[in-house]
């Protein structure tokens, strides 16, 4: 599928998924956030390996490393909201660059986010509120891979 349909087609995907009413109380028994790192939950994974879908469970003050990502990936949050801190790629210093930030990082219910692989969509997301927040994520590799194949971590130039 090519690039700008594939992004259609999943922005519609997560949005319609992220706002069913019954999906917060069916996640929140499950996924009940737990003291260290945020939790990830495999909720499915395509029998070809083409993607994987995965609730994350994010608890006050547990942020993801700054990132690009080996893959495509989609994500919108379900419950709570998520602070998203996005970053430009310096190939000079072979390193990222925060970018502004803005009210605008703040990413709610129902709203959807999207990048392809490579370091144009390097961010770090987390949970400054006090109550827990879960996203659902699509990541483009086999549901084997999620801890492996998705987040290619980068260093930040101070």
């Amino acid at each position: 599928m090519p690039g700008d349909a594939r992004r259609r087609a999943l922005r519609a995907a997560l949005g319609a998924f992220a706002t069913q009413a019954d999906l917060d109380a069916l996640l929140q028994p499950a996924f009940m956030p737990q003291a260290g790192a945020y939790q990830r939950h495999l909720l499915l994974a395509d029998p070809q390996g083409r993607y994987s879908v995965v609730a994350i469970v994010w608890q006050r003050d547990q942020y993801s490393p700054v990132h690009g990502h080996h893959t495509w990936c989609a994500y919108s949050v379900v419950r709570g909201a998520l602070s998203e801190a996005s970053f430009d790629w310096c190939e000079a210093a072979q390193a990222a660059q925060l970018k502004t930030t803005s009210a605008a990082d703040l990413r709610l219910p129902g709203e959807v986010s999207y990048t392809d692989a490579g370091h144009g969509g390097i961010h770090r997301l987390g949970n400054p509120h006090a109550e827990p927040a879960i996203s659902v994520h699509i990541y483009g590799v086999p549901g084997e891979h999620i801890t492996t194949a998705v987040n290619d971590l980068v260093a930040v130039n101070a």
